[in-house]
């Protein structure tokens, strides 16, 4: 992990700031599904729910830099996403990402997801109140398909949980959607 973020962290170095890529509007909506593994799951059987949940939301991303011949740019992402509508459950999470992005579409990031409290909509109970239930690693890899101005892209994250007592993962997968602006 520590070499990954320091290779990360020397590519942004050498990347300039001068030559932002052109089109690289990427914040849009999203949707896919999160599979638990593990301990972590027995919570959601424990109250006759699938560990595979849905995720709504929307990805926020910046591009910080990028290399001179835009072969490649540094790139920040938000993600705020609510999980587990499809149960009734309300499970809110925010990805924090840095990774890099080819011109071909490859992606690779890393950082942090934060899950937030959990409110269960048919039995009108909380589940966790906590504002930051717990705070997770987590990696992720995407591709970006695109068709004339409109981008699609797939993305697999895993996150690993940091509990001893509640020993698991979280693999999500999500498809998006984004477009650039006419002019570009």
């Amino acid at each position: 992990m520590k070499r990954l973020l320091a290779v990360l962290f020397l590519l942004g170095l050498h990347m300039s700031v001068h030559a932002l890529p052109q089109n690289l509007q990427r914040s849009g909506p999203r949707t896919g599904f999160t599979v638990t593994q593990g301990k972590l799951a027995d919570s959601y059987k424990e109250r006759n729910l699938t560990p595979i949940s849905s995720l709504f939301g929307w990805q926020f991303e910046q591009s910080v830099a990028s290399a001179p011949d835009e072969s490649l740019a540094v790139i920040f992402e938000q993600i705020p996403l609510l999980g587990g509508l499809d149960q009734g459950l309300v499970s809110p999470s925010l990805s924090l990402l840095v990774g890099v992005r080819s011109a071909s579409g490859f992606e690779l990031a890393v950082g942090t997801t934060f899950l937030g409290p959990t409110y269960l909509i048919d039995q009108k109970q909380w589940v966790s109140k906590e504002f930051i239930k717990s705070a997770h690693v987590t990696l992720a890899a995407g591709w970006t398909l695109q068709a004339g101005r409109i981008n699609f892209p797939l993305n697999l994250v895993w996150s690993p949980s940091r509990d001893p007592q509640n020993r698991g993962s979280w693999t999500t997968f999500t498809v998006g959607m984004n477009w650039a602006a006419m002019g570009d």
